[in-house]
This record gives structure tokens, C-alpha cells and sequence, in this order.
């Protein structure tokens, strides 16, 4: 099970069950009539731009055979990752970046504008993964 769950956890529930449907020859209007719900409260689903409840979760993976709760433990993993992504605080008009990153430069005279394709190849070479989220955020990469 956890197997698979690393296997799948960086890819979009909807992805996932739009795959399978695919796979299966199974149309969405389909499933969203045996399990009860909507066509476009599945589309939204599978298109993310709804989050998946535990009970239409749960309908789903007995459909699919899927572990008890995988798309829901999916789901939280990904939300959990996005928050920290969005939790990376800007200091003054930068993203918060250790120290140890730039060593050797004082970071309180560094032009995070002027001096951008330095900074995104220091922070790619030395950064953490939320640093590099960061980074990526701030330039729009």
C-alpha cells in the first residue's frame, strides 16, 4: 500500500481516476451515475477544481479497487504540500532564503531583480526543496 502510495502521490486524484476510467472503458456520466452524484461534480473532480469527500472517496476506491482511503490520504498529501508552498513568507519584497544559501554575499544588498538568473542558479544549487518552490514562486518559473 505505501508502495504505491509513493507511486502516485504527486499526481492530481482527478488524474488518477480519469486514468482508470480510460483504462477501464468506463465514461465519467457513468460513473457519476453509480456513484450518485452529478456529471460536473465528478468533471469538477476530476478536472481539479473540486476537492474529493471522504464518503465519494470511498465509493470510488471500492469502483477502482483501490487501497481504503488512498485517494484521500493522496489528496491531504498534496494540500499539505501546497500549503507549504504557500506558506513560504516573503521578507520585504523576497522569499525568505537561509543565510547558508548565499554565503558569501550579504543578502541585505543583493537585487533579487537585477540579479535574478544568479539567484535562481544559487538557490537551485544550494537551496532546499522549499527554497526552490520559493524561487520558483517568486519568478513565475
Amino acid at each position: 500500500m505505501q508502495k504505491r502510495f509513493e507511486t502516485y502521490k504527486t499526481i492530481p486524484v482527478g488524474k488518477i481516476i480519469r486514468r482508470d476510467l480510460q483504462k477501464r472503458g468506463i465514461s465519467q456520466i457513468h460513473l457519476s451515475r453509480q456513484i450518485g452524484i452529478s456529471y460536473s461534480h465528478l468533471n469538477g473532480i476530476i478536472n481539479g477544481h473540486r476537492n474529493i469527500g471522504r464518503q465519494l472517496s470511498q465509493k470510488i476506491e471500492s469502483m477502482f479497487d483501490y487501497e481504503p482511503y488512498f485517494l484521500q490520504r493522496i489528496q491531504t498529501y498534496q494540500k499539505e504540500q501546497q500549503s507549504i508552498i504557500n506558506s513560504i513568507i516573503l521578507t520585504g519584497d523576497h522569499p525568505a532564503i537561509r543565510n547558508c544559501v548565499f554565503w558569501d554575499i550579504d543578502m541585505s544588498t543583493l537585487d533579487w531583480k537585477k540579479n535574478r538568473s544568479f539567484i535562481i542558479k544559487r538557490v537551485s544549487r544550494y537551496g532546499n526543496a522549499t527554497e526552490r518552490a520559493a524561487i520558483n514562486r517568486f519568478y513565475n518559473l
